[in-house]
Order: C-alpha cells, then sequence, then structure tokens
C-alpha cells in the first residue's frame, strides 16, 4: 500500500516537475488542432434523418377486401423485425444510389468525375458513407445523410424513403402482375368450357330434352295415361320422345350438374381476378413515418469540442511519454 502511494506521489511530482512543458505542448496542439478542424480545412456536414415503422406484410385484397383476415392483424398493423429488414435491404440496395443519383446529380455534387476509372465505386463509396439506415432499439427504422448542404440532405432522406416505396410497391405489383395472368388465363378458359356447356345444352333443348328427370316422371306418368285411356296415338307421340330422352337424358343431366359445379368455379375466380387486380392497381405506403427529415440548424461534422479535447489530452499523454523517455535516457546516461 504504502509503495503504491509512493509511485502515486512520484508521478505528481513527474508531472509538477514538467508542468509548464505539459501545459504548453497540449494547448498548442489544442489550438492547433481547433485551427485544422475549422471549415477552411475541414468542410462542414450537416445531419438529417427520417424515422419510420415499416407496415405489416398484406395485400390490399386481403387486408381490406377479403373477409378472412391474418389471424388479429389488420391493415394497420405495424409491421415487426422481418418486415424491417426487408426493407432495410431495399435502403442499402444500390438501386437507392442509382436513384438519388440521378435526382441530385451527385456525381458532380460529389465532385467525381463520371468519366474517371473506378467512377462507380467511389460514389458508392462516399454515398454510403453519408448516407445510413439502421434498425433503433425500438424497432422502427431510421434513415440519416449528412451533407455539406443542409437543405439537400434534408431532401435525400425525405426522397429516399419514398423512393423505397416505390421500389417494394413495384415488386409487389410485378408479382401480383405475374398471378393476375394466371388467375385471368384460368378465368378466360372456365368462361369457355361453360359457355360450351350452355351451347351443348341449347342443343339437348332443341331436341327436346330440358330436364332428364322432371320429363322422366311427366313422360312416364303420360305415358301409363295413354294406356289406360288406349289412345294410341298418344302412345306413339310418347314413346318416341321417351326415345330422345333416353338417349340424349343422362347426357344433360351431366351437363346440367357440371353446368352448376363450373358456375360456382367462375364466380370464384372472378373474385380472385378482382382481388389480384386490386393489389397491382393500388399504391398503399409501406411504411408509419414517426419524423420526416428537417433542415439541420447546427452542423453535426466535424465536431470541434470533441476533437480539440481529444487533441489536448492525447497531447498530453505523448508530452508525458516523452518526458519520461527524456528522464530515464538522461538516468541511464549518468550511470
Amino acid at each position: 500500500m504504502v509503495e503504491k502511494k509512493n509511485d502515486f506521489i512520484e508521478v505528481l511530482r513527474f508531472i509538477w516537475k514538467w508542468k509548464f512543458y505539459l501545459a504548453a505542448i497540449s494547448i498548442v496542439a489544442a489550438i492547433i488542432v481547433a485551427i485544422f478542424s475549422g471549415p477552411k480545412f475541414i468542410t462542414p456536414k450537416y445531419e438529417s434523418y427520417v424515422i419510420f415503422y415499416p407496415t405489416i406484410q398484406m395485400s390490399v385484397s386481403k387486408g381490406l377486401l377479403s373477409e378472412n383476415q391474418y389471424g388479429d392483424n389488420d391493415f394497420l398493423t405495424i409491421g415487426e423485425g422481418e418486415e424491417a429488414e426487408q426493407l432495410l435491404q431495399i435502403l442499402q440496395s444500390d438501386l437507392i444510389g442509382a436513384k438519388i443519383k440521378k435526382r441530385y446529380n451527385l456525381m458532380e455534387h460529389y465532385g467525381i468525375d463520371p468519366d474517371e476509372k473506378y467512377a462507380n465505386t467511389k460514389f458508392g463509396i462516399k454515398f454510403h458513407k453519408n448516407v445510413k439506415s439502421a434498425l433503433t432499439e425500438y424497432t422502427s427504422i431510421k434513415v440519416s445523410v449528412r451533407d455539406e448542404d443542409p437543405v439537400m440532405a434534408a431532401n435525400i432522406a425525405n426522397d429516399i424513403v419514398e423512393i423505397m416505396d416505390t421500389i417494394r410497391n413495384s415488386i409487389l405489383k410485378q408479382r401480383a402482375n405475374d398471378g393476375m395472368k394466371i388467375v385471368e388465363k384460368d378465368f378466360n378458359e372456365k368462361k369457355a368450357y361453360v359457355q360450351s356447356i350452355v351451347d351443348s345444352l341449347n342443343a339437348l333443348a332443341k331436341l327436346g330434352v330440358l330436364d332428364f328427370e322432371g320429363q322422366s316422371d311427366a313422360l312416364s306418368q303420360a305415358y301409363a295415361d295413354a294406356i289406360s285411356r288406349g289412345s294410341s296415338a298418344s302412345l306413339r307421340s310418347i314413346d318416341e320422345k321417351l326415345k330422345v330422352l333416353a338417349v340424349y337424358g343422362p347426357t344433360q343431366a351431366w351437363l346440367s350438374g357440371e353446368l352448376e359445379y363450373e358456375l360456382e368455379e367462375v364466380v370464384k375466380l372472378r373474385t380472385k381476378y378482382k382481388q389480384i387486380k386490386a393489389d397491382v392497381e393500388s399504391i398503399v405506403p409501406n411504411k408509419f413515418i414517426i419524423e420526416r427529415a428537417g433542415v439541420a440548424e447546427r452542423k453535426a461534422y466535424p465536431r470541434r469540442s470533441i476533437i480539440t479535447i481529444v487533441g489536448f489530452f492525447s497531447a498530453l499523454l505523448f508530452a508525458i511519454v516523452l518526458f519520461i523517455f527524456i528522464e530515464n535516457f538522461k538516468h541511464i546516461q549518468k550511470k
């Protein structure tokens, strides 16, 4: 314990011995750092950010038009981790950078010659250095943008979120459009088949076959009545009708049942087609914006006060190490 106390006193004595040199070096270093971190040497950047929550993955048709909802979720439910991760993938994709680059002419703004070697690589590095997107502790998404122009920083941040929304809707619409083509094809084929059944039933109707079971009962009863009356003319007429019914009746009965079933299928396909068409034609936001980007009033980079303090203590530490080395070197020389 005594040794530790003595060591501490020795450190204080050492610092006190070189106090003027240590102070001078640290202060001069802090002044130099403060000067060279100024706007004349480092261009200040301003930061703006957008915070939003993702929406749950649910199509318009199932969220609004269908009676069967996704469990307890509805169309206004906030998304969770999976939805947030998917939106982050879009936000961090090169597609966002390409659209923002074109909209704001960022190549020129960043001082990159489009014709120079590796121009796109340089742009990508600088863009991803200035534009960040990440999950917050509350599972929302924060998109922050730094730029020399505070107005441009705010505009880019807001536009990135809107472009992300457009890209995701485009992806979903493309998939819905593919599905709509499949359903439309099935729907048209089913309608054509139903029409062929109707045409066949109309042809049988012209032959006098309208309702196999009903006509069979009616003709059987009429045949029995004609026998009881002894009407040979009626018997011949009914017999002819029974022969026709015997040949085409089963076909008419089958076609009637088939028509009923296929009409139900047509209704189902038509409903599904309307639902998918709603998905294709709808524009649904994929986010609930909590805070839009505003124009920053104070710069975010560089933080001169922090840099100056770090420079001061770094110089102080360097000076202490330097003077320890000098004293030890003198002591070795004396020996």
